[in-house]
């Protein structure tokens, strides 16, 4: 088979719709090929399907592979200890790095937040950290159920004062409902 090589081509990438069920509309990008000579097919190698894949990557506003793990470099991060800072699985993020898949468009912003200095790692620290027990803490709610008071959260999810008693166990307020 005799082909020019390299050679570059056009072609068409389909960027989804945030849903992903349709298409929201077609880039075309410059990409290298081979072209048969005889028949004038154009052959597109692993270079040219990374260069679409980036290209829509970029389009989409995901980041990429070496900038997901410039990312966690930067950081001064395993990826390990950002894998426990996102609270995703190892197998997961290290996919991301290496290209095979990406991550999900949640994941995406929460990423573009740290690399843009949006979000900070004390701060997502602190938010998987378990302070105290949320219920205690909430509710002031003893642990013994012998030292528990029956009360109820207006709206604004502050204690109300002088809770009414009914046999069912439910109890309301006795302001009226806004």
């Amino acid at each position: 088979m005799n082909t020019r090589y390299p050679d570059t081509t056009e072609v068409p990438v389909d960027i989804p719709t945030l849903d992903g069920k349709s298409i929201s509309e077609t880039i075309m990008v410059k990409v290298p090929c081979r072209i048969e000579t005889k028949s004038g097919e154009v052959i597109l190698g692993g270079e040219a399907l990374r260069m679409m894949d980036r290209a829509k990557a970029r389009y989409m506003g995901l980041l990429l592979p070496d900038e997901i793990a410039a990312l966690r470099e930067r950081l001064g991060m395993t990826q390990r200890e950002l894998c426990e800072l996102l609270q995703i699985g190892a197998k997961s993020y290290s996919r991301w790095e290496t290209g095979r898949e990406r991550p999900s468009r949640l994941v995406n912003i929460l990423l573009r937040g740290l690399n843009d200095g949006r979000l900070t790692v004390p701060y997502l620290r602190a938010l998987g950290e378990r302070k105290s027990d949320w219920w205690t803490v909430a509710y002031n709610w003893p642990r013994k159920p012998s030292q528990r008071k029956p009360y109820t959260l207006n709206i604004s999810g502050h204690a109300t004062a002088e809770p009414v008693s009914h046999e069912d166990g439910c109890y309301e307020t006795k302001q009226p409902a806004a």
